[in-house]
């Protein structure tokens, strides 16, 4: 079972739903932003959020906060530039999944068929 890539592409990134989203949290607030969505959105949200309790999110990001805060992350980042960057470029072997690939046809159809909708 599943999605099809394409469908999470089209539904997740290039709908620009999420950057609308984050751009109403930077706006109204982490809470208030909810008021932009529909009830379904809000219902799935709330009710299913708590499931993100009891990952660990707070501690690995305050891991992540006392690595920047210490300097061990600057100091990751400055050896990287003068030595192969293997941590770096990694985003860049992305590329060739077949998500990105995905994203790369579809947005270029929608820019060469001048609609804002493709038939998939």
């Amino acid at each position: 079972m599943g999605l099809p890539p394409e469908a999470v592409l089209v539904e997740m990134y290039i709908s620009e739903e999420m950057a609308n989203t984050y751009q109403k949290m930077a706006q109204a607030g982490l809470v208030r932003q909810t008021l932009f969505h529909s009830p379904t959105s809000q219902y799935g949200a709330m009710s299913q959020g708590t499931r993100f309790l009891g990952m660990g999110l707070r501690r690995r990001m305050a891991k992540i906060f006392d690595e920047i805060d210490s300097g061990s992350f600057a100091r990751e980042w400055s050896g990287t530039l003068f030595r192969e960057l293997p941590l770096y470029c990694q985003p860049r072997m992305l590329f060739s999944i077949s998500v990105s690939k995905a994203s790369s046809i579809l947005t270029s159809c929608l820019a060469t068929s001048g609609s804002d909708s493709i038939r998939l």
